[in-house]
């Protein structure tokens, strides 16, 4: 079921920065042109946030990645996605047993009807990660996922989908540590689908304990700007027990109105 709300565009405090124009939040979604990353990935279940007065989509979800992929969201209400808690099995050579059983998706369009002409690095962006189990503060690397010297990880290859709002996963090209930033000068689209295993060489993450993470998606432009903004919440349980996952999703609500509040507050 999809939901929408409009509201300003800046969310949280992430960054001390301007927040601009009107935007409206939708929820279990689908984003503009399709998912053009990798193969088989359905779309929907995206928490979406388009500011329709520039043209831009921003968009994050998490799916069941493993043992075997799936297009499952277990999307428990609005932007809350439930999964199990552990270190992943399956027959991929990277897992390791810091891998979860989930992962997370971005995608980003900056030109959503095709005659704004706006590219991707018209825009800056934050992509930050939440490695704090216990809520509260946001514990967690954060980057531009378009700008590969912004990533904590020393060489890490910037492997998103690019393209326009014609591609699809068969025509989309997948970008590297070098060719990225001409990607992002020519293209409106990008996507891209991650493990937090990624990134445990910066910020400790541990699949097994139960918990709630907060994932957002920020952009704005070079005078700080904000003009975009999504988050998400993911709930880790031992088991996909209603009342753990009706008592993870109230804590979910709780520790993003918590932060939003805190941001407002001088």
């Amino acid at each position: 079921m999809k939901m929408n709300f409009v509201r300003l565009a800046c969310l949280g405090g992430l960054l001390s920065m301007t927040c601009t124009s009107q935007a409206t939040l939708s929820y279990n979604d689908d984003v503009t042109p399709g998912v053009i990353f990798g193969s088989g990935n359905a779309n929907g279940g995206w928490t979406i946030d388009t500011n329709s007065s520039i043209g831009l989509e921003l968009a994050l979800r998490a799916k069941v990645r493993f043992p075997t992929p799936q297009n499952q969201f277990n999307l428990s209400s609005n932007n809350v996605y439930t999964f199990q808690s552990g270190a992943a099995s399956g027959s991929s050579s990277w897992i390791t047993s810091e891998t979860p059983n989930w992962n997370f998706e971005y995608s980003i369009n900056t030109d959503l009807t095709g005659s704004g002409g706006a590219k991707l690095d018209d825009y800056f962006y934050v992509l930050q990660l939440d490695f704090n189990p216990a809520g509260g503060a946001i514990a967690g690397p954060k980057f531009d996922p378009i700008r590969p010297l912004s990533h904590p990880l020393d060489g890490f290859t910037v492997d998103n989908s690019y393209g326009d709002n014609s591609t699809t996963s068969a025509t989309d090209t997948v970008g590297d540590f070098a060719t990225t930033p001409a990607l992002a000068a020519a293209n409106n689209v990008t996507q891209n689908s991650q493990s937090y295993e990624f990134w445990n060489n910066v910020s400790s993450f541990d699949p097994t304990v139960n918990g709630t993470y907060e994932l957002s998606l920020t952009a704005f432009t070079s005078i700080g700007e904000i003009v975009g903004q999504t988050s998400i919440i993911v709930a880790t349980v031992p088991e996909a027990s209603p009342v753990l996952i009706g008592s993870l999703m109230t804590a979910g609500f709780g520790l993003v109105y918590r932060r939003r509040s805190e941001s407002t507050e001088g």
